[in-house]
C-alpha cells in the first residue's frame, strides 16, 4: 500500500489555519476574488492619493492668483503709447456768461447775456435783473450790498445784533457760497425771498435774491443761483 500524500491538491479537504475546509473547486472561485479586491484597492488608493495631491497643489497656487488678480494695475499715464483717458465733465451754462467786475465793491460774478446789470449809487447795491429795461417790475432781481464787519463775530450773532430788528426774514441755517460760509435767511415780503450773508475780511456781503414774478420766473430763478455761485470777492 502506497502512504498517502497529505498535500492539498491530492487531498480533497484539508483543514486551514483558520479550521474552515476548502475544496479545490472554492479555492478557483476565491482567486478571482481576491484579484478584484486587491486590484479595486490599489485603484482606490491610487485615485484618493493623486487626489490628494491635486488639492494641496491647488492651495499652494491659490495665493499666487488671487495675488496676480488684485495686483494694481498701471494707470494710461504709466503705460507708454497709452492715450490718458480725460475725466467727463458736466457742460457748465455759465461758459459763455458776460462777466462784471466792481472794483469798489470787491466783486466779481458771471451773470446771462440777456440780464442787465447796474450800480445803485444811492442805496450804494449792485443790482442784475432778469427783465431789465424792458418790465423792472417782474424781473427776478439779485442784489448785493456790504456791511462793516469786525472780523470775528460769528455771522448769525452780527446778523442778530444788526439786521434782525429791521428784516421780515428767519435764519434758515448756514451754507457755502462759491467755498465761503454764509448765513442763509429767508422770508416772505411782496414777493419770496433769500438772503445770503457772507463775511470776507472786514466786510459782510449781503446777497439777496427777489424771486418776483416773471415771464420765465422758474428758469431766472434757476439762473439767479448759478449767478450766486459764479461771485468772488476780493476785499
Amino acid at each position: 500500500m502506497k502512504p498517502e500524500n497529505n498535500t492539498l491538491e491530492n487531498n480533497p479537504r484539508v483543514d486551514n489555519p483558520n479550521n474552515q475546509i476548502v475544496s479545490p473547486k472554492q479555492k478557483g472561485y476565491l482567486l478571482p476574488i481576491l484579484g478584484v479586491i486587491l486590484l479595486t484597492l490599489i485603484i482606490g488608493t491610487g485615485a484618493y492619493y493623486f487626489g490628494t495631491l491635486k488639492n494641496n497643489k491647488s492651495e499652494q497656487t491659490l495665493p499666487s492668483t488671487v495675488a496676480q488678480n488684485t495686483a494694481p494695475t498701471k494707470s494710461s499715464e504709466e503705460v507708454p503709447g497709452t492715450p490718458a483717458r480725460s475725466p467727463a465733465t458736466a457742460f457748465d451754462e455759465t461758459t459763455n456768461w458776460k462777466i462784471y467786475s466792481n472794483l469798489a465793491y470787491g466783486v466779481t460774478l458771471k451773470y446771462p447775456s440777456e440780464w442787465s446789470v447796474f450800480e445803485d449809487t444811492q442805496y450804494k447795491k449792485i443790482k442784475l435783473l432778469s427783465e431789465y429795461p424792458r418790465s423792472v417790475d417782474h424781473s427776478v432781481r439779485l442784489e448785493i450790498a456790504t456791511y462793516m464787519y469786525d472780523g470775528k463775530t460769528p455771522i448769525e450773532d452780527w446778523w442778530n445784533k444788526n439786521l434782525k430788528a429791521s428784516s421780515v426774514g428767519t435764519p434758515a441755517g448756514t451754507t457755502t457760497i462759491n467755498g465761503l460760509p454764509a448765513l442763509k435767511v429767508t422770508g416772505q415780503g411782496e414777493t419770496p425771498f433769500a438772503v445770503y450773508y457772507i463775511p470776507v475780511k472786514n466786510t459782510v456781503y449781503e446777497v439777496s435774491i427777489d424771486e418776483i414774478s416773471s415771464s420765465d420766473m422758474a428758469n431766472n430763478v434757476k439762473k439767479a443761483n448759478q449767478v450766486l455761485q459764479t461771485v468772488t470777492f476780493s476785499e
